[in-house]
């Protein structure tokens, strides 16, 4: 297979349900060795999962409070930066291939939000800073 995407139809198109959606059959990540000095493999291959298995923007994260392995990059020198996957990463990565990947983006965001809010909650008190 030579493309990028494939399209899926579905039976009922509505306003809710999109007639057709893409699904990612592969995925490549190219990261410069330069960016990756200092980081451990683990750091890395996390970073490389989040970028790929979830099509993130670390420079969407902007200055959120949320602890991430995609801030890893980005990090000024001797910043603290998460070893792995963090607690809000997993509970991300949960919350989205819970959701319901039949809708659009919107409404699948709106389907996340309340779902990593109970991933992170479900650790208990004093647990998701």
């Amino acid at each position: 297979m030579t493309d990028q995407y494939v399209l899926e139809a579905t039976d009922t198109p509505s306003r809710i349900v999109p007639t057709s959606r893409p699904h990612f059959v592969g995925s490549v990540v190219v990261i410069e060795i330069e960016a990756a000095s200092g980081l451990t493999t683990t750091q890395v291959a996390d970073y490389a999962a989040m970028r790929a298995f979830v099509r993130t923007d670390p420079g969407r994260l902007g200055k959120s409070a949320s602890p991430s392995i995609l801030t890893v990059l980005e990090a000024p020198v001797g910043a603290s930066i998460p070893v792995t996957l963090t607690e809000w990463d997993m509970g991300f990565l949960k919350a989205l291939y819970a959701s319901d990947n039949q809708r659009y983006a919107t409404q699948q965001r709106q389907d996340i939000r309340p779902r990593l809010d109970d991933e992170l909650r479900a650790r208990g008190p004093g647990e998701a800073d």
